[in-house]
């Protein structure tokens, strides 16, 4: 079997912060509910399948995971969305 090489540590990191800062916020209530036979836009529905939501949670806790593995990465990602908002 082979070893992984990823940091437990921050791969728990990244996990803690989605949870914290994006997962347990609006996205939850949109994903929260029935699934939505029609699509409408009754918010006793989901508008977010477990699949969608699932792959959004992976997609997302790995973007954060690499910044925290990589914090030049990070720094320079973030000065460049600064100066481009300017």
């Amino acid at each position: 079997m082979k070893k992984s090489s990823v940091d437990p540590v921050l791969a728990l990191e990244a996990k803690m912060i989605v949870a914290l800062a994006f997962r347990n916020g609006r996205i939850e209530d949109l994903h929260a509910g029935k699934p939505c036979p029609t699509c409408s836009a009754d918010s006793a529905y989901s508008r977010i399948s477990d699949e969608e939501m699932k792959a959004l949670m992976i997609e997302i806790v790995n973007r954060v995971f690499t910044f925290l593995s990589d914090p030049a990465l990070f720094m320079s990602i973030a000065k460049f969305s600064t100066s481009a908002s300017q």
